[in-house]
């Protein structure tokens, strides 16, 4: 549940107050459910579901499906700690994220921590990945 922390990106045009309805709880809890599915594909290693879970766009951006398959080769576990919505409409949510990492590196254990944005798009009925950006804390 994201409570206070849901910026509603609705306006009335009335009014010119916030709102949400019901249909945005469904619509935000749908896409962080296929957002926590990719990064539990990533996880189990399974980089070919992760890689059908991104929009088109983002999976020319991480270089193909060699290039995600490189990207995460060292990666043990990713694991949202949070992802709270920023801005809902029918067809896409942006989350802040809290994710945290692990890593084999050189045969050492490497545990980070990142923070970010993150956009999810509804095509067809389906949440893709389209957009993340994020830093190292």
């Amino acid at each position: 549940n994201y409570g206070a922390s849901f910026q509603a990106n609705k306006t009335s045009s009335n009014t010119g107050a916030n709102y949400y309805t019901s249909n945005d709880d469904y619509i935000v809890n749908s896409a962080r459910r296929a957002l926590n599915d990719y990064h539990n594909a990533i996880t189990n290693g399974d980089i070919s579901s992760a890689y059908d879970m991104l929009s088109s766009s983002r999976q020319e951006s991480m270089g193909g499906i060699y290039g995600m398959r490189d990207g995460y080769r060292t990666t043990v576990s990713s694991s949202l700690t949070y992802a709270r919505p920023k801005y809902v409409s029918d067809d896409s949510v942006t989350f802040d994220y809290k994710l945290e990492s692990e890593d084999i590196i050189n045969g050492r254990r490497l545990y980070r921590t990142f923070v970010g944005d993150v956009t999810m798009i509804n095509i067809g009925g389906v949440w893709y990945l389209d957009d993340m950006s994020g830093r190292e804390i």
